[in-house]
């Protein structure tokens, strides 16, 4: 991750300005990662990555900064092959709807035994979801759109995870004829 070396009057000469592909290299499952992440309101994606495999196949919650307040402001997905989940995980246990601030946010996830959940500002409205990408390993690392730029600070990695709360949303038995793999 690189420095910021702009706008640091709002964001403070602490700040880390990431781009797309800004990755880090860890090997853990269990994980909980604290940070704080300030972004205008033009039209992009920044969040976080983990059980990154390769630039290809990974997990992530990313935010949209021109969604603020909406249902799809932010989300959790799984990417696989290249292709991105979003469409088909959707809605409840896998967003919440969140009013962004012009101001630094902070955000909390924890990841434990293939269940996620994310605290937007502390909120007690987060989310709890089941991990879809079927992976127990991989790096983690903070990204942003080539749309728009995102800066991070305080960021803090605890390995071993820090002990999911909430219960992820229970969906319904596929109905038979369901195709689920192919």
């Amino acid at each position: 991750m690189r420095a910021a070396s702009r706008d640091t009057e709002r964001h403070g000469d602490s700040a880390a300005l990431a781009n797309e592909n800004d990755h880090a290299v860890s090997t853990r499952t269990r994980i909980a990662f604290d940070f704080d992440i300030a972004f205008s309101d033009t039209r992009a994606f920044q969040g976080v990555r983990w059980n990154v495999q390769d630039r290809s196949n990974y997990e992530e919650f990313y935010l949209r900064s021109n969604l603020s307040g909406m249902p799809d402001a932010n989300q959790y997905t799984p990417v696989i092959a290249g292709v991105s989940a979003w469409q088909l995980l959707h809605g409840d246990g896998y967003s919440v709807p969140s009013v962004y601030t012009s101001d630094w946010m902070h955000i909390q996830i924890v990841v434990e035994d293939g269940v996620g959940e994310v605290y937007i500002d502390a909120d007690t409205s987060a989310f709890a979801f089941r991990m879809k990408g079927g992976w127990e390993s991989g790096g983690f690392g903070v990204y942003a759109s080539q749309l728009n730029v995102a800066y991070y600070t305080n960021f803090a990695y605890n390995a071993g995870g820090g002990g999911a709360q909430k219960e992820p949303v229970q969906y319904a038995e596929n109905k038979a004829g369901t195709v689920q793999t192919w």
